[in-house]
């Protein structure tokens, strides 16, 4: 396989072709002869054992297709035990678990409380984690809040210093005298 990948893949240009194989067959020290057989043979048709048809599917590939649907294989490696497929978190207690319930008189270890509360002091572990997390980001984004409130109401006083009100509230009585002493 290594080979192969080398001399037939790891290229500026791909030779993903027969004769490429063949070489990288020779290089591994492998009897080209028997991998040709092999190969086929995996074509060959169970009415007809002479015919060999590589348009049809090939016989060696449907056998591992129907043994991954059957096992419900979704991963590698998976994990099987007592003829079923172990979903989801494989943890030490859930194969712990999964093994002593295949057996009628259980082992001493499938009721030692030992191996279980390790366990639980990890999960203990992770809570108090994502607990200090969630204590951080609040007083982080505390921190963020009362920085930003300072700055904007830095910003306001400082714009409303920048105004001259004295003058401004003059000018607003001024020009309100001069419409009542107007003629209407």
């Amino acid at each position: 396989m290594e080979s192969f990948f080398d001399k037939c893949l790891n290229r500026t240009e791909v030779k993903f072709n027969y004769k490429c194989s063949q070489d990288s067959q020779k290089i591994a020290g492998l009897n080209d002869k028997l991998v040709d057989d092999c190969v086929m043979s995996s074509y060959v048709s169970e009415k007809d054992k002479l015919a060999i048809d590589l348009n049809n599917n090939n016989n060696i590939l449907e056998e591992e297709y129907y043994v991954i649907k059957q096992w419900k294989v979704k991963i590698f490696p998976t994990v099987m035990v007592n003829n079923k497929t172990l979903e989801g978190k494989v943890n030490s207690e859930n194969l712990l678990e999964a093994v002593c319930a295949g057996f009628a008189l259980k082992p001493q270890i499938c009721y030692d409380e030992s191996f279980f509360v390790r366990s639980s002091s990890e999960q203990r572990n992770s809570f108090s984690t994502v607990f200090l997390i969630i204590v951080v980001v609040i007083l982080l984004n505390a921190l963020i809040y009362l920085v930003c409130r300072r700055y904007i109401i830095k910003r306001i006083n400082e714009r409303i210093d920048k105004v001259d009100f004295g003058d401004r509230i003059n000018n607003a009585v001024t020009s309100y005298l001069a419409l009542k002493d107007s003629p209407a």
